[in-house]
Formats: structure tokens, C-alpha cells, sequence
């Protein structure tokens, strides 16, 4: 009966461990798709010196549309909507100096019910260059078939005169010279070095500090509760399925053949002393 408590024992601190590898495994991403629903801290409008907008004061959300999770940037007085991305906040400052490219998708929309008609300016200006300031290349997407563009790919790479120097000065800029009201839409933001590869971010999104504490308490009374049950099993606790990572699907492979061999070891055990 000891040995039969001892091997559940051990398969619930084994199942417990598997549990947790999804929370715990984390990795960089080379593609923000903003799946996860958050906006990542180095994404965000362009501002003054004195904190207030710089052009339109559009507001970001990430919505779902066309079938994914994307960037909104809901234009607010049909001005022009700059959109900064931060570089030294996307991929930390080591990784910054060798951005020299970005990608990214767009979809226009005019909310008004009238045709997209025309939009356009700069793919990525940055604060590089021999005068200071580079517009970089120029975008612009002229549809008058409906009031919802077509998915584009823009993307620019920066020529080695225009490259960043100076982390504290080291971004892209979005903007839309329409001024005309239209929504945009932005997905699957890339950034890439010297010779096309991707510079991986930090992580795909942060989430903001309160929201962190929040699931850490949550996390903390789980454990908690798990850590009870450990001691007190008496027969295999079910679970709640949880969607296998390539992590936990080996993690399961592990704890199927541990499982295995316990019980093996406890049927040759009650062999041996019925034996005696």
C-alpha cells in the first residue's frame, strides 16, 4: 500500500511538471501577428516633445479582422496617423543596431461608406541619414473598387548611409498622408538585418504589469491547490485537456513511459513476494 502511494506520488509531481512546461517555455518570435491580443510596448503612436500627438491622435487597439487578430489604427480627426516602431524596444538594444529592414501588412478601410480611394506615404521613415532625417520609401494604395483595401506588403530596407547608429535614436515610422479618415489595419511586422534575415524580437508581446501580477497570484493558488493533492492522492486527479505544445507532447511521452515503469516495477515486486 506504501509503494502504491509513493508511485501515484511521484505520476502527480510528474503530471504537475508537465502541466506547467507550456507557462514556462518561451522563446523569440520572428513575426509580431498580435495574436495573443497585445500590443507590444515598443508599437505605439508618434508624440512631441510635450507628450501630445504627433499629427493624428489615433488610438491602437488590436481587433479582429480578415480572419485574424491586427493592429487598428483608428484615425480620430482625419489627420495624418504616425505609427512608431521602436527598434531597441522590439528587439533590445543589443539586437538593435542590426535592424536594417522592416515588413509588415496593411489593409485600408474607409468607415464612411465611401471607396478606399487613395492613401499613401512612407513605409519607414527614420531619423537616420546624412540630413538627419530620411523619409525612406514611399507607399501609397489607390482602390476605388471597395471600402476595404486588399492585403499589401510593405517593407523598405535602409541603404548603409541611412543605417542606425545610436540606440537611443533608432526607430521606423508609419505614416498616411491621406488625411482623409481611413482605418488602418497592420499585421505580421518583421524586421530583418543587413542581408534580409529576421532579427528576433524579444518576445511576441508584453503584457502590461497589472495583468502580470494577476495571472502570477492565479498561477501561485494553482500550485497551491496541486501541491495538496499531491499529498493527499489516493487515485490519478483528472485533468482539464490543455492543447499540446511540441514541449508537453514529448513531456507526455516521458510520463506515459515513467508511468510504464512504476508499474512494472510494482507487479515484479508483488510477483517476488508472493514468491517467498
Amino acid at each position: 500500500m506504501k509503494l502504491m502511494k509513493k508511485v501515484l506520488s511521484v505520476v502527480a509531481a510528474m503530471a504537475l511538471v508537465v502541466t506547467l512546461l507550456p507557462v514556462n517555455a518561451s522563446a523569440a518570435t520572428d513575426v509580431i501577428d498580435f495574436e495573443d491580443g497585445i500590443i507590444p510596448a515598443g508599437i505605439h503612436m508618434a508624440v512631441l516633445e510635450d507628450g501630445s500627438p504627433d499629427g493624428d491622435p489615433s488610438v491602437l487597439s488590436v481587433v479582429d479582422f480578415n480572419g485574424s487578430k491586427m493592429l487598428k489604427i483608428d484615425n480620430q480627426e482625419g489627420g495624418t496617423s504616425k505609427l512608431v516602431f521602436d527598434v531597441p524596444g522590439l528587439v533590445g538594444e543589443d539586437a538593435a543596431l542590426s535592424v536594417r529592414g522592416i515588413q509588415y501588412d496593411i489593409i485600408i478601410e474607409q468607415t464612411d461608406g465611401r471607396m478606399v480611394e487613395w492613401n499613401g506615404g512612407t513605409v519607414a521613415a527614420t531619423p537616420t541619414g546624412p540630413s538627419g532625417w530620411a523619409n525612406g520609401k514611399e507607399w501609397e494604395i489607390n482602390y476605388w473598387d471597395d471600402t476595404v483595401s486588399p492585403v499589401t506588403t510593405l517593407s523598405h530596407t535602409l541603404e548603409d548611409f541611412f543605417a542606425f547608429t545610436d540606440v537611443n535614436n533608432c526607430f521606423f515610422l508609419f505614416m498616411n498622408w491621406a488625411n482623409n479618415g481611413t482605418d488602418m489595419y497592420i499585421d505580421n511586422v518583421k524586421l530583418t538585418d543587413v542581408d534580409g534575415n529576421a532579427v528576433p524580437f524579444l518576445t511576441s508581446a508584453e503584457a502590461p504589469a497589472e495583468e502580470v501580477e494577476e495571472v502570477e497570484e492565479v498561477e501561485e493558488a494553482q500550485e497551491v491547490e496541486e501541491a495538496k493533492e499531491v499529498q493527499e492522492v489516493a487515485e490519478p486527479a483528472e485533468t482539464k485537456e490543455v492543447p499540446k505544445t511540441g514541449y508537453q507532447s514529448y513531456a507526455w511521452f516521458f510520463l506515459v513511459g515513467a508511468v510504464a515503469m512504476l508499474t512494472l516495477a510494482l507487479v515484479v515486486r508483488k510477483r517476488k513476494n508472493i514468491v517467498e
